[in-house]
């Protein structure tokens, strides 16, 4: 029952992060990228662009702000990334059990969507 409460945590982490809309579409981006490296200057442009206009705002330095404190340290508590503070540069490291979870969960919602 021990790795029946490990994966219900993973889980729980797992959703938990991705209930962020600002996560998901940073995952969706790194997920995409050609690389699994990037720099934090890459990802506030990233995510910049892809917000700008949904909330009224691209401003770079909130946007980093929310990347440093918020965003990025929970997904490389999730085990989605790691992030590499002193650096500032972030690696796209999704473990298989999430990658397959989250797989699954989004296949669900579109056959959801498809009936």
């Amino acid at each position: 029952m021990v790795g029946g409460k490990d994966r219900g945590a993973e889980l729980d982490t797992l959703f938990t992060t991705l209930a962020d809309e600002q996560r998901r579409i940073l995952v969706s981006y790194l997920a995409d990228a050609p690389t699994d490296t990037f720099s934090l200057d890459e990802l506030v442009t990233a995510l910049g662009r892809r917000t700008k206009g949904e909330h009224g705002t691209s401003d770079r330095r909130n946007i980093e702000i929310d990347l440093r404190h918020k965003q990025l340290p929970k997904l490389a508590e999730a085990g989605i990334v790691e992030y590499d503070v002193d650096e500032q540069v972030v690696q796209y490291r999704p473990s298989e059990s999430s990658v397959a979870t989250a797989d699954r969960i989004l296949s669900s919602v579109a056959e959801l969507h498809a009936d």
